[in-house]
Order: structure tokens, then sequence, then C-alpha cells
């Protein structure tokens, strides 16, 4: 019998096929276009939104994207001290140009574990 997936398992996988493709750094050869010094902010940060989606409940995005600014863009190293991030102010930031899908991914995996 096949072991049951994780949690982040499954909210990398659905992260994958319902956003990856979508992605402004995907290429049309299915590949990301962005350096491997710069990994994908969603997928190197999927166990810290997991827990911010945990942590907050709330029925407005405002509250997960002000934890979001805190504990991931903060020591992210593309914000500078006064909070402004030149990737997100040219829409060039995956995690934040998909935030609300990936928030919905996540209670809807959240969910299942209930």
């Amino acid at each position: 019998m096949a072991e049951a997936k994780s949690v982040q398992e499954r909210i990398c996988e659905r992260v994958e096929a319902e956003i990856s493709p979508n992605c402004m750094h995907r290429l049309p050869t299915g590949e990301c276009e962005q350096p491997e010094n710069l990994p994908c902010p969603i997928h190197s940060n999927i166990a810290r939104i997991i827990e911010i989606v945990r942590s907050v409940s709330s029925e407005r995005i405002d509250s997960y994207i002000d934890r979001l600014r805190a504990e991931v863009c903060n020591v992210c190293g593309m914000q500078d001290e006064f909070g402004q991030c030149c990737m997100r102010n040219q829409l060039d930031c995956c995690l934040d140009a998909f935030f609300v899908l990936v928030v919905r991914i996540v209670e809807e995996e959240l969910a299942r574990e209930l």
C-alpha cells in the first residue's frame, strides 16, 4: 500500500499543477527561467506559508499578506529596509502575484487534515 502524502507534498503538487503553468517565469518549454541562485519564492517558502495560513484565520487576505510580509518578505533579501521590494514593485514576484491562490490551496489541503 502506498504511503499517504504529507500536506506539504500535496500542496507542492497542487502549486506545480495549478499555479506554475501560469507563472510569469515559466518558459514555453515548461522550465523556469529564474536563475538557480534565485529559487522560486513559493516552493522555497512553502513551509512558512503553510504556517502562516495555519495561524491566520480571516476572511480578508490582508491579514495573510501582513504575515507574509513580516515572515517571508522580510527575510527574502529582495526587500529593502523600508519594506520595498523591487520584484514586487515590478510585478515580478510569483509569490506575491499568486499568493491568493496559494492561500486557497493551502486552506483546502489543511481542511482535508481535519
